[in-house]
């Protein structure tokens, strides 16, 4: 409890390997508040290997611990938590959300353990370079929300959401939405047959001249596909393109308005 409080001057924390499973947390007490608070002028924290417990404890642990850094280390620019422990999350909605400093985060091998929404999860913020989801865990996983999801990602640079599981996803509206420099979209294998509200995918990516479509599997509304994505200069992979079994095509309104 209040471990760095007030430490204006600190610019970096090193806390690999941090076990947080045995502080008390529950809804009368709290030993982990104001761990970082008024540490303004941090720009980077390690919390690779942390093991935060389980349990639902173990979950709310570390939820409470980013919120708190968000709210706290304002001036954060990276953000380490590979190899994390402990109780998979349930939910990573808007989990980064409003990090608007950070440039870098570090996520290798992150559990998304039982998680079904992932919206918002990096939503607004808007210095962060790449995103690095390779070794994204989702075996069990079925994520069915995904929009604004990267909004308003606005110094993304490059994004490989091809490794995403995309098998049971409902809904994706504004996901990349305002990532004005991503030049390309990789979302081969993407299964988005199932999706039901696509609204403003693609609007204000003034900077995407490429999508590659291969083996991307669609339903039977393509209405509004490719809206907002108004410097496309090429689609790759149409031909590959495969509909959902027992489906035709319904509507193609706006496809690429």
């Amino acid at each position: 409890k209040n471990l760095c409080k007030n430490c204006e001057w600190l610019e970096g924390i090193y806390f690999c390997n941090m076990n947080i499973s045995n502080i008390t947390f529950d809804d009368t007490t709290n030993n982990i508040e104001g761990m970082f608070e008024g540490c303004s002028n941090l720009e980077f924290i390690y919390l690779d290997r942390m093991y935060h417990g389980y349990g639902s404890a173990g979950r709310n642990k570390f939820n409470w611990l980013i919120d708190h850094i968000r709210t706290q280390c304002i001036n954060l620019k990276e953000l380490h938590l590979d190899n994390l422990t402990g109780q998979p999350l349930s939910t990573c909605k808007s989990l980064f959300k409003d990090f608007t400093k950070l440039e870098k985060i570090y996520l290798e091998k992150f559990d998304l353990g039982e998680v079904d929404d992932i919206s918002e999860m990096f939503m607004n913020c808007y210095n962060l370079k790449t995103i690095d989801l390779s070794d994204f865990n989702q075996r069990y996983a079925d994520v069915y929300h995904m929009d604004s999801m990267f909004e308003n990602c606005s110094s993304l640079e490059t994004l490989n959401v091809n490794v995403l599981k995309t098998n049971s996803l409902r809904t994706a509206n504004n996901m990349f939405k305002g990532c004005s420099l991503l030049a390309s979209i990789d979302m081969t294998n993407w299964d988005i047959s199932n999706v039901t509200n696509r609204t403003d995918m693609f609007t204000n990516c003034n900077s995407l001249t490429n999508l590659n479509m291969t083996n991307v599997k669609l339903g039977s509304n393509l209405s509004g596909l490719f809206y907002g994505a108004n410097n496309l200069i090429a689609i790759n992979g149409l031909d590959s393109v495969t509909f959902k079994e027992g489906t035709c095509v319904t509507n193609t309104s706006n496809m690429f308005y």
